[in-house]
């Protein structure tokens, strides 16, 4: 797993703070507790201060690239399949803006 560019004298740090996980992430207050809430940061508290374990960062902000399949933009596509009149290929020349004998 490649490193996110967080290293203090060539190794990796085990946790980091919540204040430096926001500045490397560019995520919120909110959503970084979100993500400790549900499990997706791991965290420890040492005395009152929490921090989150640098596995998790990594695996939040690296994901592996060979078990993910590469996402396109907006939604999916149609099906010609599922019944819907605008997935269905048309004959060339035909539609409602087409008057009839043209």
């Amino acid at each position: 797993m490649s490193s996110i560019g967080l290293e203090i004298h060539g190794t990796r740090p085990i946790t980091i703070s919540v204040a430096t996980f926001r500045k490397l992430s560019g995520l919120g207050n909110t959503k970084v507790y979100e993500l400790i809430k549900n499990g997706t940061l791991e965290t420890v508290l040492v005395g009152r201060k929490r921090l989150i374990t640098f596995r998790s960062v990594e695996r939040l902000l690296l994901p592996e690239t060979a078990s993910e399949a590469p996402r396109g933009r907006g939604r999916p596509r149609k099906s010609a399949g599922d019944g819907h009149p605008a997935a269905a290929p048309r004959a060339k020349g035909s539609g409602p803006w087409r008057a009839s004998g043209a």
